[in-house]
């Protein structure tokens, strides 16, 4: 636009946003680099891959199919350890900046907020707070927790003062094992994995019991205290499947160096329902004792009604009966 005076007149329709400047083509600022070193002695929780087993667990496929979370189930290329590492590195609220869900690689910003996530899930979400957030704020009856995830006879884990930990795993029925190496792989990964914190153990509750679960926000805030605190390990699994770029997928810097162990190298992984994980042989097995178990409780009742029915008759051994 030009005034009277033959000068160009800047107008707002004229200005071009200008972009954001980082620290360099690693950190988003100094002080993300002078913090890197505290996050690069941190060993990554590498990836783990839970298999489908539709035979002995069809409900697990069914309510993972209904609440859309089928790309749960796949998996990328793994990521550079490096990328990793500076990934939740520029994650890090630093310096009284303002806390958001977005970090920095290699020349790019990188969200990975609950509407980023459930875009990338294919899930839609409007409402503010799902079902499994509220029962986080207000608490839930975990007695009702006890008898929907786990076995007749056994019970959260509670301190001196009563208040529930965690929960066993081997005091989870066979279906909930399922959905805990699931949860364990995708949702909220973790190398300990012999219990359920509370947690964990209400998210497992709220998928059993039909409740509603906003899966961005869970991950997105999952990988955010992951960048706030980094625990013993940092998770791998989330970055690959959820915040790697195209740039990153071409050109990845190595892979970190395995240190040298006397012991001879493991076997390469097979596929993912081969994988010999001690999670995933746990949970065939516990599926596969449920089902022999249903099937000689219904051989017991059959075995019952033809005695009822036939009382004249000696077919079977009284003793025979008898649950085992």
């Amino acid at each position: 636009m030009t005034s009277l005076s033959g000068r160009r007149v800047k107008t707002a329709g004229n200005k071009r946003k200008e972009k954001e400047q980082y620290y360099s083509h690693q950190f988003r600022t100094a002080a993300h680099e002078r913090y890197f070193p505290s996050v690069n002695v941190k060993k990554v929780l590498m990836e783990r891959r839970v298999g489908m087993i539709p035979t002995l667990a069809p409900q697990f496929r069914r309510e993972v199919s209904a609440r859309g979370w089928g790309n749960l189930a796949t998996y990328p290329a793994p990521a550079s350890i490096p990328i990793v590492k500076e990934f939740y590195t520029n994650a890090k609220t630093l310096g009284g900046e303002h806390e958001t869900y977005t970090s920095y690689l290699r020349g790019k910003k990188i969200s990975f907020d609950a509407d980023t996530i459930n875009t990338f899930l294919g899930t839609d979400w409007e409402e503010e707070r799902c079902q499994y957030e509220r029962a986080m704020a207000k608490g839930v009856d975990y007695e009702d927790v006890e008898r929907t995830l786990c076995v007749p006879g056994w019970h959260c884990e509670r301190s001196i003062s009563d208040v529930p930990i965690h929960i066993k795993r081997v005091s989870l029925i066979p279906l909930a094992k399922y959905w805990l190496t699931f949860s364990q792989a995708n949702i909220h990964p973790c190398s300990h994995m012999s219990d359920i914190t509370t947690q964990r153990a209400i998210l497992l509750y709220c998928i059993f019991s039909g409740r509603e679960v906003n899966l961005g926000a869970v991950i997105a805030e999952e990988i955010k205290s992951c960048a706030r605190a980094p625990r013993k390990k940092l998770d791998e699994a989330h970055f690959s499947y959820y915040c790697s770029t195209k740039e990153q997928a071409t050109t990845r810097p190595p892979q970190q160096a395995p240190r040298v162990h006397r012991r001879a190298p493991p076997p390469a992984q097979g596929p993912a329902h081969e994988a010999a994980s001690f999670q995933m042989r746990d949970m065939y097995m516990s599926l596969m004792e449920a089902r022999m178990m249903a099937l000689y409780r219904g051989e017991q009742e059959l075995l019952r009604t033809l005695t009822s029915a036939f009382p004249d008759r000696s077919l079977f051994h009284r003793r025979s009966l008898q649950p085992g």
